[in-house]
């Protein structure tokens, strides 16, 4: 019944404490953290800064992302597989 609300659906509290296996609190610092180690590798771009306030999806993430050669800021998005 709650989740017939579209926005009590997109909630992240609302879905972690109805699925605290599938959705965690701390998505968002595992989605960093992830990010991190993936560019760290890369050596290309340079993990700046997390934006957390962009977008509606639970799983999507935002980042800032400078390229190391032309100094340019990039934005990065990622989306984790899931439910």
């Amino acid at each position: 019944e709650v989740l017939k609300h579209q926005v009590l659906v997109l909630s992240l509290p609302v879905r972690s404490f109805l699925d605290p296996n599938n959705y965690p609190l701390t998505i968002a610092e595992q989605a960093l953290q992830t990010m991190s180690i993936a560019l760290r590798g890369d050596g290309h771009y340079e993990l700046k800064a997390a934006l957390p306030d962009i977008g509606w999806r639970i799983r999507k993430h935002y980042f800032l992302v400078n390229e190391s050669a032309s100094h340019t800021n990039c934005l990065l998005a990622w989306q984790s597989y899931g439910p």
